[in-house]
């Protein structure tokens, strides 16, 4: 059993190593949580980046391909996706949780706030906001959006106000690519408890 061991941790397990490393040109993937999963696709000419921003807890992000994140001065566009889950699991539910980020961000004075007009077509209700930070210029346009009972946040940020306007397509456009499916609960197992 030991060799065994060792042969896997030698032979084997680098090119699971390998294997795990971010894909360049992915353009598809998953999003999870609770009891929901959603399918996401880039923007034509974008890809996918599942691990640059992990560690801040976004787990999915798009940007123009043959760009790079890695320069904080020079940073491309960037959709991203962030998720919480509803106390109330409907559209006033939805309402309030967008309403209490709009009092977070006036009572931090941090940004200006501006409600956008957008067409979506694969969601009834939503919501969107357009920010523009006052230290540095940077700007955000954030949809809420209501699956079950989560809220899940796209937002689209630039680090200026000039080229902003011109990436509201591609933030509709991830989000017309969103597929939303709720997840089957497990049958429980014979002679449980639960």
């Amino acid at each position: 059993m030991n060799k065994l061991l060792v042969a896997f941790l030698v032979f084997i397990a680098p090119f699971l190593a390998y294997a795990q490393e971010p894909d360049k040109d992915a353009v598809g993937g998953f999003l999870h949580g609770q009891g929901w999963m959603c399918m996401i696709k880039a923007p034509d000419g974008w890809i996918l980046d599942n691990q640059s921003w992990v560690d801040s807890g976004i787990y999915a992000l798009f940007y123009p391909k043959g760009t790079s994140i890695d320069d904080v001065a020079s940073l491309p566009p960037i959709i991203y996706f962030n998720s919480a889950r509803l106390e109330n699991a409907t559209d006033e539910g939805l309402k309030a949780y967008v309403d209490e980020d709009i009092r977070l961000h006036e009572e931090r004075s941090s940004a200006t706030l501006k409600e956008r007009k957008i067409e979506i077509g694969n969601f009834e209700k939503y919501y969107c906001l357009d920010l523009e930070y006052k230290n540095n210029g940077q700007q955000e346009t954030i949809v809420y959006l209501r699956f079950l009972d989560g809220v899940h946040l796209v937002v689209l940020t630039t680090p200026a106000k000039a080229p902003h306007e011109n990436f509201i397509p591609q933030l509709i456009e991830a989000i017309s690519n969103m597929n939303f499916v709720q997840k089957a609960q497990n049958p429980p197992v014979e002679g449980s408890t639960d």
